[in-house]
């Protein structure tokens, strides 16, 4: 018996099992790292997220120039081939200069839903494409393609069968509206080519091909539009203007179709999957 009365045998055991705990103890401190070390850990973790997704930004916006400027330019295209045509039309005097402008109004009109709908489609691809799934992408332009027809047909008839009734909203005078009749009765028969004509340049924004469209643009009113109204207009008057802007949708819209038919569109991207940040399996570990 030791000093304080206890088994000598006891205190031995209790003073082992005592030791053991320790070095377990210091085994378990050993293997946990530091928390500075988790805290670095976690900094560099952090650092390197956030370098792939400032990598992320910047291939986005390098990659965004090249498909941005093209529809930059499209629009150009697009407002010097008006200005054109206005010269034209402004050769047959004053009537018929605002029968042009009272129809360019109800077109505006008459095109909103089938741009809003190439503006939904434009997200609607993008977002599918990215996610790769063409397949959804194919029944997105199919509805879409649907719902413009549909809306697009019933203004197109209410516009063929009142035209005079329309075009006496804007102005009442005798010879605009003969003229502004004319117009309605000959551009509002291509109103669904020009719808269809939106909705798939809206698919071709959302790939990111937005080449195609400027070319297209190009063709349908400057090898199109404007030189067939230059030269109709010197046969049949402000008519054949009117048959000219008929024309060019409905070959924009086949241009159009040619090329989606084509898939090409599919394979643009603008930003590489190697830019774009992945989760990290250490956080989840």
């Amino acid at each position: 018996m030791d000093l304080v009365g206890k088994p000598t045998g006891e205190a031995t055991a209790m003073t082992e099992r005592t030791s053991e705990q320790a070095s377990e103890s210091q085994e378990k401190s050993a293997a946990r790292p530091p928390k500075e070390a988790q805290a670095k850990s976690g900094e560099e973790s952090a650092v390197e997220t956030t370098g792939r997704s400032r990598g992320a930004r910047q291939d986005f916006t390098v990659g965004s120039i090249p498909n941005g400027l093209p529809a930059g330019v499209q629009q150009v295209v697009v407002s010097m081939g008006m200005l054109t045509l206005t010269s034209i039309v402004n050769r047959f005097g004053s009537a018929v200069m605002a029968a042009f402008g009272v129809g360019g109004r109800l077109d505006q009109f008459a095109f909103m839903p089938a741009m809003s709908v190439g503006l939904s489609v434009t997200a609607l691809v993008g977002q599918n494409l990215g996610a790769g799934l063409h397949e959804r992408v194919k029944e997105t332009v199919k509805w879409a393609a649907y719902l413009t027809v549909g809306i697009t047909s019933v203004v197109s008839l209410v516009v063929l069968v009142m035209p005079g009734v329309l075009i006496s909203i804007f102005n009442s005078e005798p010879g605009v509206l003969i003229e502004g009749a004319a117009y309605l009765r000959i551009v509002g028969s291509a109103y669904v080519p020009y719808a269809l004509m939106f909705m798939l340049s809206g698919v071709l924004r959302g790939a990111g091909d937005t080449v195609p469209s400027m070319f297209i643009s190009l063709v349908t009113l400057w090898l199109v539009r404007i030189p067939v109204a230059a030269y109709l207009s010197g046969l049949m008057g402000s008519r054949g203007i009117w048959l000219a802007i008929a024309i060019s949708p409905v070959i924009g819209a086949s241009l159009n179709y040619a090329y989606f038919r084509s898939g090409r569109w599919k394979n643009k991207t603008v930003v590489s999957s190697r830019s774009v940040p992945q989760p990290s399996t250490e956080a989840e570990s």
